[in-house]
């Protein structure tokens, strides 16, 4: 076409009936919805929903917050195959990692004779584990135990020593004697063992001493205590405990008898902190010592007791009157005189007649000690 003059050439007329089929089919394909699909997105995969129909899947490296719900959970690739269950062994390997035990020591030996000879029976001796693992000798003896580390981290200071040291990883095992001190300041666990059986092992705080260590008396001060067992054999045991009482093990000679302990310190509130319970686990009725008087624990018993020692008692201001005052023990005799008296204490006053006796005794300690002054 020319606009110029308004001539419509024949060429013209050919290219814009082309132009007008193009855009003709181009909305047909709109309207049907039929037509070429456009190549796939990379990163996207083809997905099916429903029957035949096709829609792209999501790109899980799309950062659209409003699509990050829509991203597919794949877990990691790690080459483990599912658990089928515990696995078997041949009835020769002695265990996990371990190579196959050769026949001759599982098998019966097949020459005359019979088993095998045992080994000769030796001296008592500590256990071989013990000495495989001490740095230094230990003596077989009654005043040398054995104190073991077991988890970390345990103090220690001998008799001859200032201060304390530490059990090392590499000198767990060690020999100690009477003086010997073992503290447990935040966590740790150690074991003291003795020439007849006899064991004390303690976990969390601690503080021991090892005040006496004979062939006839073992005396263990215990003055701070979380938990421990206490196992007494043939010997005769003082454990002296933190409230200040004490629990006497009779001597068993032979093995027969003897007592196992277990200390147990209460998870409390503060207000009523500091306390602790023994029971007797098994063997031979103990007694057990306090400022009240003696208690006999049978086994299976459980007494609750405290941490802290007892206030030392005050003085009463013992005064008598008209009386003659003698000691009896802890115990105060009052005779009253000629025309009777009185005796005052504590803010309590009792008359004593002419004659008559008033015996004062104390429930618990000794408050009437400077009440005769020397004539005790």
């Amino acid at each position: 076409m020319n606009c110029a003059t308004g001539i419509v050439t024949p060429g013209a007329h050919r290219t814009a009936a082309l132009l007008l089929a193009m855009l003709g089919q181009a909305a047909a394909q709109n309207q049907t919805g039929q037509g070429q699909q456009p190549p796939p997105t990379p990163g996207y995969q083809q997905g099916q929903q429903g029957q035949g129909a096709q829609q792209p899947a999501v790109d899980p490296w799309n950062l659209d917050p409003l699509r990050v719900n829509d991203r597919p959970f794949r877990p990691p690739d790690t080459g483990l195959s599912p658990f089928q269950g515990f696995p078997t062994f041949p009835p020769n390997l002695g265990g996990y990692g371990v190579y196959p035990v050769p026949k001759i020591l599982t098998e019966p030996p097949s020459f005359a004779g019979g088993a095998l000879p045992s080994l000769p029976p030796g001296p008592p001796d500590w256990p071989s584990w013990l000495q495989f693992r001490a740095t230094k000798p230990m003596p077989y003896a009654p005043n040398v135990a054995v104190l073991v580390r077991i988890t970390d981290r345990v103090w220690f200071k001998t008799a001859a020593e200032e201060a304390f040291v530490p059990c090392y990883f590499f000198d767990k095992v060690r020999p100690v004697g009477v003086g010997t001190a073992v503290q447990v300041r935040q966590s740790g666990e150690f074991e003291l063992l003795l020439q007849d059986g006899s064991a004390f092992a303690a976990s969390g705080p601690t503080q021991l001493l090892i005040a006496a260590l004979d062939d006839q008396l073992v005396r263990l001060d215990l003055a701070v205590c979380t938990q421990a067992r206490v196992r007494c054999r043939e010997r005769a045991h003082e454990l002296r405990l933190p409230d200040g009482s004490a629990v006497l093990v009779p001597a068993a000679p032979g093995g027969r008898g003897g007592a196992e302990l277990h200390l147990q310190r209460l998870d409390e509130p503060g207000l009523y902190g500091g306390r602790a319970t023994l029971f007797h686990a098994g063997g031979a009725p103990v007694t057990w010592r306090t400022p009240l008087g003696d208690h006999v624990l049978a086994s299976g018993f459980r007494v609750t007791l405290f941490l802290q020692p007892a206030p030392s008692a005050r003085p009463v201001a013992f005064k008598g009157v008209n009386v003659d005052v003698t000691a009896r023990g802890h115990t105060l005799v009052c005779r009253g005189r000629d025309g009777g008296g009185e005796v005052s204490w504590s803010g309590a006053r009792v008359l004593v007649p002419a004659g008559a006796q008033l015996d004062l005794d104390p429930l618990l300690g000794d408050p009437f000690a400077g009440a005769i002054g020397d004539k005790r």
